[in-house]
This record gives structure tokens, sequence and C-alpha cells, in this order.
């Protein structure tokens, strides 16, 4: 699994893979984006950019793309990584800003 430290150059690779011509995919990567979602909810200048949480823009980003998205938070249930949604996740991304302690 490749790391990115810059939030740009995940964007970036994330923008390769998306333009790819559909016949380059045999089948496309499952992917959930986990975010802690606690900016957002903390301050309303950040609710007001992503009302649906940085998790909702990446996952709209990708879903333009074809990938199968889910989003899951921190404060969900089990954190919203249910042996479940991470049996059926081939690409997990982490989204976070306040609450790496927590991760």
């Amino acid at each position: 699994m490749k790391r990115f430290a810059c939030p740009h150059k995940m964007v970036a690779r994330l923008r390769q893979l998306r333009n790819r011509q559909e016949s380059e995919w045999k089948i496309k990567p499952k992917v959930t984006v986990w975010n802690e979602f606690r900016h957002e909810k903390a301050d309303p200048a950040v609710l007001a950019i992503y009302p649906g949480g940085i998790h909702g823009a990446i996952a709209g980003f990708l879903r333009t793309g074809g990938f199968p998205v889910r989003t899951a938070t921190l404060d969900e249930p089990e954190h919203g990584l249910t042996q479940e949604v991470l049996d059926d996740t081939d690409v997990l991304i982490w989204w976070g800003h306040m609450a790496h302690g927590e991760v």
C-alpha cells in the first residue's frame, strides 16, 4: 500500500487513477474513506466548506471516477470500521486533522 505524507500528492495520484480509461480497469478497487469528522463539527467555517465532511468530499471525487466508495467516521460504532467493512475494502484512506492520537 502506498502511503502519502502530503495530501496534495494523494490528490494528484487519485486524479491519475480517475483519468485512466475504463478499459484499463478489470475491477475497480473498493474504497473506504475514513475520517475523524471532528474538525467539521468543532469549527463552523470548516463545516461551511465541507458540510458532508472532508470524507464526503473525497468520496464524491472518487465516485466521479466510478470507484465504489463508502465512508466511515471515528465516532461511529467500531469507529465505522466493522470487520464486514474492512473485509469489503481494498483501499482504506484515513483523513484526519485533530484526532490522530485516537487511531
